[in-house]
């Protein structure tokens, strides 16, 4: 699977479609790529195969199976990127962590948060500024 978008305006049914592509995956800090000269982020990531929607519990749809596979997501046109990674991340998880409820963005800003936490500390948090929308997701990629 491919997502590519680009646009001044996030449109819902892109963000549900990233939300959802990325819920779940696995991400290591240090694969985190920043280059701030030409403004993109890559994200490189585990994720479970997109597979035909499932009904499951109350009636939500599961789009992942159980195959881990490579994905990537790159976010270009980036103003900013900040990090917040407790130590407990790094010394107990190997720097790696779960994303939780999937990319989120709110008016120009992207989130990926951590489903680890300790006493109701998210232990990783990151933020990123864009000044238009230029995503790309891509599943299955060979490393």
């Amino acid at each position: 699977m491919r997502i590519v978008f680009a646009s001044s305006v996030i449109m819902p049914e892109i963000y549900e479609a990233l939300a959802i592509s990325t819920n779940g995956a696995v991400i290591c800090i240090e694969d985190i790529r920043y280059d701030a000269i030409d403004g993109v982020v890559e994200i490189p990531m585990k994720q479970r195969e997109m597979i035909e929607p499932k009904k499951a519990l109350w009636g939500r749809p599961i789009y992942h199976g159980e195959t881990w596979v490579n994905a990537i997501l790159i976010i270009r046109q980036v103003v900013a990127m900040e990090k917040e990674v407790d130590d407990i991340l790094v010394a107990e998880c190997n720097s790696r962590f779960t994303v939780m409820m999937g990319l989120k963005i709110d008016g120009y800003e992207l989130y990926l948060g951590s489903a680890e936490e300790v006493r109701g500390k998210t232990l990783c948090n990151i933020y990123i500024r864009v000044k238009e929308f230029d995503l790309e997701f891509i599943d299955r990629v060979q490393n």
